[in-house]
């Protein structure tokens, strides 16, 4: 499982103006990049639960673009028990310049 990262409450500061979290969709696409170091199959309970990303399949879907990462299908529970059919995703590399 990858590991979490603190919630954005609790990396926030209310007496501060600046930002401490970012969440635009560049920095999420980067997240997902290093996650895939750690492990090559990550599913999309995982990159809610534990990475942040709400919308995975819309950040992979980005980074296809560059990257071969192809989805499989399984189930998991969510975080109340209730079966789900999710997306698996695999990372395979950066494209040859040819598939891009």
């Amino acid at each position: 499982m990858v590991k979490s990262m603190k919630r954005p409450g609790a990396m926030s500061n209310p007496n501060n103006s600046k930002r401490l979290y970012n969440n635009s969709c560049a920095t999420q696409r980067a997240i997902i990049l290093k996650a895939f170091e750690a492990e090559k199959k990550i599913s999309t309970f995982n990159f809610r639960d534990n990475l942040g990303i709400v919308h995975p399949a819309g950040r992979i879907k980005e980074l296809r673009e560059k990257h071969k990462i192809l989805t499989s299908w399984t189930r998991e529970p969510d975080q109340n028990g209730v079966m789900h059919r999710i997306g698996l995703y695999t990372y395979h590399g950066l494209k040859k310049e040819q598939e891009i």
